[in-house]
């Protein structure tokens, strides 16, 4: 049974009151209307009906129906979308002669457009005194609803822009890239909470309705079964800390004693030694929780995640787009690869997302870049930088918030903002901007509902950066420690480098080297930090990139590296 004011599962099938908000229970009507909403929730769903016909081969007639009937069924649980068509648009603001101003298009809006659209109808909603829209549900790829694509933040990576979906929640406009790229944006109001269904180049109508009516089946929560985690060996400690909460709900399988310790850490599958020969012997088809961090790669043929040896010296595959689509029961995926969210231009073969998504997966949570995260010390442990970073933040903050029962795009906004109250710096924006939410925002597991959030508690103060490159050198081949301290800068520079080139040998076992980026970072309430980035390679592992953030004295405060 359901309570029908707060949604909590009522395990005692005689209990007259609800044991989570005491609200005297009815059997016939809770088992009616499950884990429905104690209050309404409005959102938007953007689309582009005439390139949906198109790609589907199919009629605009028919997509509407299918879109009408969805928006039907979600209005049960108390979710009300509103379609919104970018392909014929009739806007609430009127023209200087005082008539609608209508937008008809035959090809793809772009994001500026589409952000129009969305600020005329939540301003026409503030203006009327309607219920706000909070959820927006993006239905598309790229070629359908625009995914901006912006200036990457950290010039010590590879990567030179991001693609991500955050200007829709922020969709003010063209100013809104400016700020978001000054890293300022979050100073302003969000006004949606943002996710994504992507449509590619093998996706049909069946794909598509068959998303749209798994979530009308969970609508009320996704079923909370368990848990499956996999990690890189070489962040085990790290992994275990962004999962404490499947571990300690007792989500994860109780694999001791079964599993040697180099195979299985704390209830998380350790890879490559559990590799794509091996995984599928531990891997969970039925769980409704994947937590992956593992290595990812932009390369199209390299489409699966990778896990890695403690020496460094090789990778291997560990796991498939396959092994996601053999799973049974709707489930979340969380991912901390690099690229692990990648779709645009794909097809199902070669993207775990679009795999998972159409197979029975209904979130999807992961990087559009390379990902940065912290990395346990090889000959210590406890120290602070076991602390997450980054990409683990996000990961552990979106699977605590989702527990907790808020919806997917709200436990996505609270992520975001818990890495930016932590460190406001050039990797840390990148997270927050390069993971998306792919799937219905107004999803959620099912536990017990939380209030809504109040989208204006997370306007951010001011915490923006001035960023000034120091020093770039080649790397060189491996020298002795006295060889490798070298001017930078200046001597103070020198120091610092030479004390976190000890610190690295001493916890990490990375011989002493050239750094191949120095950066000062100077915030606006005076402090001061210096990011020292390193390249690591061989013929035969692909290239990882650390950064040791440091005070301007030299303390070292954290260690990232590449995923």
């Amino acid at each position: 049974m359901y309570c029908p004011e707060c949604g909590y599962k009522i395990e005692d099938k005689d209990a007259l009151f609800c044991p989570e908000c005491g609200t005297k229970v009815d059997e016939e009507m809770v088992q009616a209307e499950p884990r429905s909403h104690s209050q309404s929730l409005y959102g938007i769903i953007l689309t582009n009906v005439s390139l949906l016909a198109q790609k589907f081969k199919v009629s605009e007639s028919d997509v509407h129906t299918c879109l009408e009937h969805f928006i039907q069924e979600k209005e049960k649980f108390g979710v009300h979308y509103q379609l919104v068509d970018v392909s014929c648009y009739a806007y609430r603001k009127k023209n200087i002669l005082g008539f609608p101003k209508k937008l008809c298009l035959k090809g793809q809006a772009s994001v500026w457009t589409c952000m129009d659209v969305l600020m005329d109808i939540h301003n026409e909603e503030v203006k009327e005194e309607k219920p706000l829209s909070r959820y927006l549900f993006i239905i598309g790829g790229d070629d359908i609803i625009p995914m901006p694509c912006v200036r990457h933040f950290a010039n010590d990576c590879p990567d030179a822009t991001i693609d991500t979906d955050i200007l829709y929640t922020y969709p003010y406009g063209e100013k809104a890239l400016a700020m978001l790229e000054e890293g300022t944006l979050f100073e302003w109001n969000p006004l949606f909470v943002v996710g994504r269904l992507p449509i590619e180049k093998d996706t049909s109508m069946e794909d598509w309705c068959g998303y749209l009516e798994r979530v009308l089946k969970n609508s009320g929560g996704i079923p909370a079964k368990g848990a499956y985690a996999q990690c890189d060996p070489n962040w085990k400690s790290v992994s275990a800390t962004v999962a404490d909460g499947l571990i300690e709900n007792d989500w994860l399988r109780n694999l001791d004693g079964h599993l040697p310790s180099d195979y299985y850490f704390r209830r998380l599958i350790l890879s490559p030694r559990i590799d794509a020969g091996s995984v599928e012997q531990v891997f969970r088809p039925d769980a409704s929780l994947y937590y992956y961090n593992l290595h990812g790669s932009d390369v199209l043929e390299e489409r699966a995640y990778f896990g890695r040896t403690t020496s460094k010296l090789s990778d291997f595959p560990v796991l498939y787009p396959e092994h996601m689509s053999t799973c049974t029961s709707p489930n979340i995926v969380v991912c901390e690869a690099c690229y692990g969210a990648r779709f645009i231009g794909l097809d199902k073969w070669h993207s775990m997302l679009l795999a998972s998504i159409y197979s029975e997966t209904l979130l999807y949570v992961g990087a559009s870049r390379i990902a940065w995260g912290a990395e346990d010390p090889h000959f210590m442990t406890g120290y602070e930088v076991l602390m997450p970073q980054c990409a683990d933040v996000v990961a552990h903050t979106f699977m605590d918030m989702l527990m907790q029962g808020y919806s997917s795009g709200e436990a996505m906004l609270l992520a975001r903002m818990n890495l930016l109250e932590m460190e406001y710096t050039p990797h840390a924006l990148a997270s927050v901007v390069e993971f998306n939410l792919f799937g219905d925002p107004s999803l959620g597991m099912e536990v017990p509902l939380k209030a809504t959030l109040d989208m204006s508690a997370y306007k951010m103060v001011r915490k923006g950066y001035v960023m000034k490159v120091l020093g770039a050198v080649e790397e060189k081949s491996y020298a002795s420690p006295l060889q490798q301290v070298r001017q930078i800068v200046d001597g103070n520079i020198r120091q610092i480098h030479y004390e976190i080139s000890r610190y690295l040998y001493r916890f990490y076992g990375i011989e002493p080297r050239t750094s191949c980026k120095v950066c000062k970072l100077e915030f606006l309430d005076g402090r001061e930090e210096l990011n020292f980035a390193y390249k690591i390679s061989s013929e035969e592992v692909r290239p990882t990139e650390y950064v040791v953030r440091a005070t301007g004295e030299g303390k070292v405060k954290s260690v990232i590296v590449t995923k």
